[in-house]
């Protein structure tokens, strides 16, 4: 073999080697828990933080995919959506529950892309799961919290009302509703001053 065709695979084999090297080092800090399963399921890598998160090596999941971490009540719902991504064969998403290694449990957004080879054939799943626990216990709080100020306005003994700039009816309370014998959406076609008098309404 020539020399410079030696000096050329030789710098081939060293720039995929240095990609390679990249690659794993982008795994390994992505905030997210990575892992790749092949076509028939089985799972065959796991990226480091699945690994902190879960306490679980690629060899303690044994090919069991994601399912070793679940929670067992969200197992069923998953075991499901799971199924259909697959016979999809397009990227699909769930929410479920991971055991972390302390035993707590957390809610992760579940995210799949096949990875497909150059004629097309799907060789491989890579899943992606990020922590969306937090977010949603401030989802949960908020919705809380409307509930809340909700049950407050519709027990205030007047007739309470929040108008946008145009004068649109944006928050109306359960004494306006009673009074008018109007519903929610109904009330939001009016303008504010359709609630008044005419003769009232005139002299403003």
């Amino acid at each position: 073999m020539p020399a410079w065709r030696i000096l050329q695979t030789c710098t081939e084999k060293h720039a995929r080697l240095e990609m390679r090297t990249f690659l794993d080092r982008v795994l390994d800090a992505l905030p997210v828990l990575v892992w790749t399963v092949r076509a028939d399921g089985q799972i065959d890598f796991v990226n480091p933080r699945w690994s902190d998160y879960t306490g679980l090596s690629l060899y303690d999941v044994d090919g069991r995919e994601w399912r070793a971490a679940l929670d067992p009540d969200d197992l069923s719902t998953a075991r499901e959506r799971w199924r259909l991504i697959l016979e999809s064969g397009e990227p699909g998403e769930m929410e479920a529950r991971l055991r972390r290694f302390d035993g707590q449990y957390r809610r992760f957004l579940i995210q799949y892309s096949p990875m497909r080879d150059e004629a097309g054939r799907l060789v491989k799943w890579c899943g992606v799961a990020t922590d969306v626990e937090d977010f949603r216990r401030v989802e949960q709080d908020l919705r809380q919290r409307e509930v809340e100020a909700h049950l407050v306005l519709d027990n205030i003994p007047t007739l309470v009302s929040l108008l946008t700039p145009t004068g649109t009816p944006e928050l109306i309370n359960r004494q306006i509703l009673d009074y008018t014998g109007k519903t929610g959406e109904e009330l939001k076609k009016w303008s504010g001053s359709d609630l008044i008098q005419p003769r009232t309404r005139s002299r403003m």
